[in-house]
């Protein structure tokens, strides 16, 4: 008799539990679908990344160089520069052009500089905007291995001190450094926007300007010239990235001096060399990437000199060379590399096409989203969430962290016309880091807004990477597939406002 009253009682309560629980569902539930008053949906749209062939970005990909070969007496310069890189087709292959001449080249007398004066500064340059690469500048002093003064001469006639024949300036002689303080705040003022140039040296002492055996009055006055020429760079360039040599003679304290304290980055140039790259080396590359890009330079060129057959690797032929130059870049994670002067160029492109491609598909940034979900029917004046995943697939870095890039790239969403692809709204996440999209480690993130003065109707989502210093113009190349309007935004799919 009690079993059948217990059961009793457990089918009321049953009972009042599901009645509760339908009632709770019809007040939170929202409107039963129909025609005339449709449920949002969200579509999810993949999109597939563009694994082979160039990419353009700043702070990225292959260099060419105009170094001192480049120019005859009085730095005339050789005007048929371009003539012969277009015969390589370089413009399928690099990113950038590197001027590295020495100061007497830059400013032949007293303020009179060659972007001003020099027809083939201007021809480089110039040559250069027209076949979409960016610049990127070395300032070297010292004349040690080189035929001519590489400081002008008005600075020893100025009462300056120095050393050799051809003469340089002790780095540590104030009469010198006032006047290389004036050529660089001349410089900067020309050549200080990111648009234009990709990185400057920021050093240029010692042999070659890689800071190996400088030459000072004092040696006990190493750490004050260090820090006086890092600050001085520091100063002037406000928008450019700036570089560094890293190698044990400069020591650890006073590298990180300027990659920590001054936002500067790696540059090494001896990849390729078993002897000049070592564990010090490798260390440093350890202790700041992806903090800040790594910079690389083969320590072999086609000089005429066969010392790089005696390399503990082996090396029997130029491409066994690029070779261990790549590889070395490679596990570095290089955001650039050299093909350098026209004979290396031509070795690079000819005996190891190969390679060249190898390093355009895998080094420095190829970013791309893999996937963006998104509502395609949104209320005016309602929340909705777009949630995106970025991808990396090169194995560099984005140096968007660094001080003088101040994280001015963005990813940003809009809302385009259907037929004039003109912007209606826009729409910038800043939680979405693209200096932090590293390969192998995909990012998701998502972006709550919501839509205020826009008119109903039908629009296209769209996405970019955009400068938020340039009037948040898509900025980034993104290594994809898909339509891309002409300013740059990859569309996604329809949305409806409403």
């Amino acid at each position: 008799m009690k079993r059948h009253i217990y059961t009793a009682i457990a089918n009321i309560i049953l009972w009042i539990t599901t009645i509760a629980m339908s009632m709770a569902c019809s007040k939170s539930s929202p409107q039963i679908n129909d025609e005339d008053n449709p449920l949002p949906t969200e579509k999810t749209v993949t999109f597939y990344p563009k694994t082979t062939g160039l990419i353009k970005n700043p702070m990225m990909g292959w260099g060419i160089y105009s170094d001192l070969s480049d120019y005859t007496d009085n730095y005339a310069g050789d005007m048929q520069f371009w003539t012969k890189f277009d015969a390589l087709n370089i413009d399928r292959y690099a990113t950038h052009l590197y001027i590295r001449w020495p100061w007497s080249a830059y400013e032949g007398a007293k303020g009179q500089y060659a972007w001003d004066t020099n027809p083939f500064f201007k021809l480089l340059v110039e040559g250069a905007k027209q076949r979409g690469l960016k610049l990127a500048f070395r300032v070297y002093v010292d004349s040690r291995d080189y035929a001519t003064s590489s400081t002008p001469q008005y600075v020893r006639d100025a009462g300056a001190q120095g050393y050799g024949t051809p003469w340089s300036p002790y780095a540590d002689d104030t009469i010198f450094q006032a006047h290389y303080t004036d050529f660089i705040t001349a410089f900067a003022d020309e050549f200080d926007d990111s648009d234009v140039v990709d990185y400057v040296d920021g050093f240029g002492l010692g042999k070659w300007g890689e800071g190996h055996s400088m030459i000072l009055r004092n040696d006990y006055n190493y750490e004050t010239v260090f820090k006086w020429i890092v600050d001085l760079y520091h100063q002037q360039f406000k928008h450019v990235l700036l570089a560094l040599n890293y190698h044990v003679e400069i020591g650890a304290p006073l590298l990180n001096y300027a990659f920590n304290e001054k936002d500067f980055i790696l540059r090494h140039d001896a990849f390729g060399m078993s002897e000049w790259y070592g564990n010090f080396e490798k260390g440093m590359v350890a202790a700041h990437f992806p903090n800040r890009p790594i910079i690389t330079e083969s320590g072999w060129w086609m000089n005429g000199n066969t010392a790089w057959m005696n390399d503990p690797r082996g090396y029997n032929a130029w491409r066994n060379v690029w070779e261990g130059t790549l590889g070395d870049a490679l596990l570095q994670q290089a955001n650039t590399l050299d093909l350098r002067s026209l004979n290396e160029a031509t070795s690079w492109i000819q005996t190891s096409p190969d390679l060249v491609q190898r390093f355009i598909a895998d080094g420095g940034y190829r970013l791309y989203p893999s996937e963006v979900k998104y509502m395609e029917t949104i209320g005016i004046g309602e929340d909705f969430t777009i949630s995106h995943t970025w991808n990396n697939m090169g194995i560099g870095v984005c140096p968007n962290n660094l001080k003088q890039w101040n994280y001015k790239y963005k990813v940003a969403f809009a809302l385009l016309d259907t037929q004039t692809k003109e912007i209606r709204t826009l729409l910038i996440d800043d939680e979405a880091e693209p200096s932090q999209w590293l390969r192998g480690q995909p990012k998701s993130y998502k972006h709550r807004g919501r839509l205020n003065g826009v008119k109903a109707g039908k629009y296209r989502l769209a996405v970019a990477v955009v400068d938020t210093s340039k009037d948040n113009k898509p900025a980034l190349n993104l290594a994809m597939s898909g339509n891309v309007t002409q300013e740059g935004w990859w569309e996604v799919g329809d949305v409806t406002v409403q």
